[in-house]
């Protein structure tokens, strides 16, 4: 970043903030319930002392896999983002950066699932020992695949237009680029643990 060029991202980053704030402070429903927040429910109100156990036991082995997958994938994209690897693979665009973009995206998005592929495969199996889907595996590879394939595209039409806006302006793009939404943020992780909300379809072996 060359010196004229400082105090633009200055101010874009100092705009950027304030403006991040004021749309919390505004949008952000700090009073969701008029009142105030009711008192939460008791669970065995609702849950047998039996089904709270069989829950508790799938939820906590749930988190800690969910919680290995996300540290994999972290790994991944720290190893192609922030070592010579991924330079490199930068530095072989050139003019063809639109293809190395969407070839780079995909190839990040599968590796990634592939490292974390176990965690997933155990995660499904909890699910059937538990009740919880009676999806075969090929129908669960098949939503995989599909959903590869939806965050793949996703993903490499916004880093182009992201480049894109990098490549024609050179001190604006910040700016621009900040309008821009995030639709891969919601695609569905058919691999990622429900949570909590298995807990209503938990069935207790009598």
């Amino acid at each position: 970043m060359t010196a004229p060029e400082r105090p633009v991202a200055l101010g874009v980053l100092v705009v950027s903030g304030l403006a991040f704030l004021l749309l919390v402070w505004w949008l952000v429903p700090w009073q969701p319930v008029p009142g105030g927040m009711p008192d939460p429910a008791v669970p065995e109100s609702a849950f047998t002392q039996a089904q709270l156990d069989r829950g508790e036991d799938h939820a906590s082995v749930a988190r800690w896999l969910s919680w290995s997958s996300l540290a994999i994938s972290l790994a991944v994209a720290g190893i192609f983002g922030f070592t010579r690897m991924g330079a490199q693979l930068l530095a072989r665009a050139g003019r063809r950066w639109v293809r190395w973009t969407v070839v780079a995206s995909f190839g990040l998005i599968i590796i990634g699932r592939l490292a974390t592929l176990p965690f997933a495969l155990v995660n499904r199996q909890r699910r059937l020992d538990f009740g919880l889907t009676n999806q075969t595996l090929g129908a669960w590879f098949a939503d995989l695949l599909r959903n590869i394939a939806l965050e793949g595209v996703l993903t490499s039409l916004a880093l182009v237009l992201l480049l894109a806006c990098a490549r024609r302006w050179r001190r604006w793009w910040p700016a621009i680029a900040a309008g821009e939404r995030r639709p891969w943020s919601c695609s569905a992780r058919s691999s990622t643990p429900r949570g909590g909300a298995d807990l209503q379809r938990l069935r207790v072996d009598e």
